[in-house]
C-alpha cells in the first residue's frame, strides 16, 4: 500500500515527512519518525477526540525529544487507519507531546498529533521514497500488529 507523504521544511537545511492517519475515523497528522522506537500519539488530543477512551499508565517511563522520564500510556482504539488499511482493536501509545507540538507551531507547520515510529514501520516492511513522497507498507504484514 502506498501512503502519500507531505514534505515540510524545517530550518534552512532540514525536512520532516508528515502523513495522515485516522483513529476511530477521525483524522490525525503524524510525523514519520524512523528514530522513534514506537508510534506515539498526543495524549491530550486523543482525550479531546475520543473522551471515552480508557488509558492505562505504563510502568516504565519514556524518553523523547526534549524530555526524559515522561509518563506514557497505552490505549486500545477500535479502528486505526493508515492509507487504505484499517486495523481493529489496536493498542497504541500516548503521552504528553506538548513540547513537540509547540515546536511545529513555532515554524508554522501543520498541526501534528503524534509520530509514526519503528513499531509500525518495521512490521509493515516500510520503504520511504523521498522522490515520490510516499511511504510503502505491506498491509498483510500489518495484520499482526
Amino acid at each position: 500500500m502506498k501512503i502519500p507523504l507531505e514534505l515540510v521544511s524545517i530550518d534552512p537545511n532540514g525536512t520532516h515527512l508528515l502523513l495522515d492517519v485516522t483513529i476511530n475515523h477521525k483524522p490525525l497528522k503524524l510525523v514519520l519518525d524512523t528514530g522513534a522506537s514506537r508510534s506515539v500519539f498526543d495524549l491530550d488530543y486523543l482525550k479531546e477526540i475520543e473522551p471515552d477512551l480508557i488509558f492505562k499508565v505504563e510502568e516504565a517511563t519514556s524518553a523523547g525529544v526534549g524530555a526524559i522520564n515522561m509518563k506514557s500510556y497505552t490505549v486500545v482504539v477500535e479502528n486505526f487507519g493508515i492509507g487504505k488499511h484499517k486495523m481493529k482493536n489496536i493498542e497504541l501509545a500516548a503521552m504528553d507531546l506538548a513540547a513537540v507540538l509547540q515546536s511545529y507551531e513555532k515554524i508554522g507547520a501543520a498541526k501534528i498529533h503524534g509520530v509514526l515510529g519503528g513499531d509500525i514501520l518495521l512490521k509493515g516492511n516500510a520503504i520511504i521514497s523521498y522522490a515520490n513522497r510516499e511511504l510503502k507498507l505491506d498491509s498483510d504484514a500489518l495484520m499482526v500488529l
